[in-house]
C-alpha cells in the first residue's frame, strides 16, 4: 500500500547506490581516458584565482586520483590550488560533508592525497591535508578506515 517502512532510508540508500555507481564510472573512466583525465586537471588548474570551485571540482579530483598514476598530477593541482586560496578548508568540509557512503570506493585515493597534501612544504597545503584527514575521521566510522586514518597520522607526527 505504498508504506514507508523504513522511515525514508531506501530514498536515502538509492540515492547513495547511484552516486556510487556515478563515482565508479567517472573513477574507471579517468583511470582509461587520459585525456579526461588531464582536461580536468587543465580546467580546474585553469580556474582563476578568486574563481569559485564547487564541491563537484573534489569529488572529480577525487576520481582522477583513484588511477595510481594520475595522482601525482592531482596532487600537484591540489597543493597549488591550496597555496593560492583556490581549495580551502571549508570546500573540503563541505564536500566530504554527509557523503561517506557515497565516497567508500574513493576511500583509499583521498588517504594517499591528505597524505600528500601533509607532507607539503607549503603551510596551506599542510592545512589543507589535516582537514582533509579530519574529514575523512569524521565521516568514514568504520573503525578499520579510522584506524587507517590515525595510522596515516601517525607517520607524519
Amino acid at each position: 500500500d505504498g508504506m514507508d517502512l523504513d522511515g525514508g532510508k531506501g530514498a536515502d540508500r538509492s540515492a547513495s547506490d547511484s552516486a556510487c555507481l556515478m563515482i565508479e564510472s567517472l573513477s574507471r573512466g579517468f583511470a582509461h581516458r587520459s585525456d579526461l583525465a588531464s582536461t580536468l586537471l587543465k580546467c580546474i588548474r585553469d580556474t582563476p584565482h578568486g574563481g569559485h570551485h564547487p564541491p563537484a571540482d573534489v569529488w572529480l579530483l577525487a576520481c582522477c586520483a583513484s588511477a595510481p598514476h594520475n595522482r601525482p598530477k592531482v596532487k600537484s593541482v591540489l597543493k597549488s590550488k591550496a597555496s593560492s586560496g583556490g581549495f580551502t578548508s571549508r570546500l573540503l568540509r563541505e564536500s566530504l560533508a554527509g557523503n561517506g557512503p557515497a565516497l567508500t570506493g574513493l576511500f583509499g585515493a583521498l588517504c594517499d592525497l591528505a597524505d600528500g597534501l601533509l607532507r607539503s612544504s607549503d603551510g596551506a597545503g599542510r592545512e589543507l591535508g589535516g582537514t582533509l584527514y579530519g574529514s575523512l575521521f569524521d565521516e568514514f566510522e568504520e573503525p578499520m578506515q579510522r584506524q587507517e586514518v590515525v595510522g596515516s597520522l601517525v607517520t607524519h607526527v
